[in-house]
């Protein structure tokens, strides 16, 4: 039974032959950086109006994509939406590239467990390139102005981790020993890896300066609340670091990295999609009994709201009465809740590739990255 009417504010159509490159926020502002084909555009859409600002035009910049063919990897580079500037075979394991500004990072694992990391132009020239051996797995991540490439190694000594600087298109830094898996957004890169007996995180900045350390996993609140990259393809910015260790889950303010909550970690927590630091309250992603559910705890661990089962969960946004959770079916959808006497009622559901911006007050804004659009969910009664 529908208790709430979904009420439709207003809807903007963005540039055409766009795609949403980053997302960031300024107090009632949403920020959006759209690659298209012939400039990145920076706009600033209004969260109560709907009003579009335009806020920059900047150069384009590389972007990259791996497909898996029959027996091999096709790695193409683009400058400008659907313009293509060159591509690679990489006959390997897995292939991997991530660009950014003027420079293209491969990654490519061959049979015999080497990694071959390339570092290339907009002409698809190699201006570095380095072999990792050992290599069981790799992840490659990056924020705007910095790439990652992190290995597993067979052993742990034989993990690594490389930063790239697309702006002067060159590793800048090794790191022996150290890696495993990355979390990206707009500002920061993320690693985290097994080390002295358990997983520890870095933090690094803009320029590839390690800013931060700490014991634990790291998530992304709201837009990456579980421990891997969610979004293949789109960078957000985040509010909260989260750090889910053996016993507690911590938050990290991301402006002085000060540790501003702290909780006994709920049994079976695989995310965590909120903290309100000021009611101590924590929201969670656990599976129990095979079953996948949010679960919110107040400050003394009792839990308040539990969620029906959802599979498939890439992220969600909250306020005390609803809830917008993106999950990955077919090619994503939105699925609005409501919450009252703590469960949470699911009202209505949006897709394909539809996915939640901002949830403010009653308010919820939903994408597809062709339209932005302003929802409103008002009691019935």
């Amino acid at each position: 039974m529908h208790n709430l009417n979904i009420a439709h504010n207003w809807t903007r159509v963005l540039p055409e032959n766009c795609i949403i490159q980053y997302v960031k926020f300024e107090s009632d502002w949403i920020i959006i950086g759209l690659y298209c084909s012939d400039s990145i555009e920076e706009i600033s859409i209004d969260i109560v109006s709907g009003r579009i600002q335009r806020r920059k035009s900047s150069e384009l910049e590389l972007i990259g994509y791996a497909e898996f063919r029959k027996n091999f990897y096709v790695i193409t580079c683009y400058k400008g939406l659907n313009k293509r500037l060159w591509n690679r075979i990489e006959k390997s394991l897995n292939s991997k590239v991530i660009c950014r500004q003027n420079t293209c990072v491969t990654a490519s694992l061959k049979p015999n467990r080497v990694l071959e990391v390339k570092v290339i132009d907009a002409r698809n020239e190699e201006i570095e390139s380095i072999n990792i051996e050992n290599t069981y797995d790799f992840q490659i991540g990056s924020s705007l102005s910095l790439v990652v490439l992190t290995t597993t190694g067979i052993r742990q000594e034989y993990s690594s981790t490389l930063l790239i600087d697309p702006s002067t298109i060159s590793i800048i830094d090794h790191i022996s020993g150290f890696g495993g898996y990355v979390v990206e957004s707009t500002d920061y890169v993320l690693v985290y890896g097994f080390s002295r007996g358990g997983y520890v995180t870095k933090i690094y900045d803009y320029h590839g300066e390690e800013v931060f350390e700490i014991n634990g996993v790291p998530v992304l609140i709201p837009f990456n609340p579980l421990a891997y990259r969610v979004h293949r393809d789109k960078l957000f910015e985040f509010k909260l670091i989260a750090i889910i260790d053996r016993n507690d889950v911590k938050a990290i303010n991301p402006y002085d990295f000060s540790i501003v909550f702290t909780s006994i970690k709920p049994p079976f927590t695989r995310g965590v999609l909120n903290i309100d630091v000021e009611t101590y309250s924590l929201i969670v992603y656990s599976v129990l009994w095979n079953k996948p559910l949010i679960i919110k705890y107040d400050s003394n661990g009792t839990p308040l709201v539990i969620s029906p089962q959802i599979s498939s969960l890439r992220y969600g946004l909250f306020t005390n009465k609803i809830a917008a959770i993106y999950v990955e079916r077919e090619r994503g959808e939105t699925r609005l809740y409501s919450i009252r006497d703590n469960i949470m009622v699911h009202e209505e559901s949006f897709g394909p590739g539809v996915f939640p911006l901002v949830i403010k007050g009653d308010t919820i804004i939903l994408t597809d990255s062709r339209k932005i659009s302003s929802y409103s969910m008002e009691r019935a009664w």
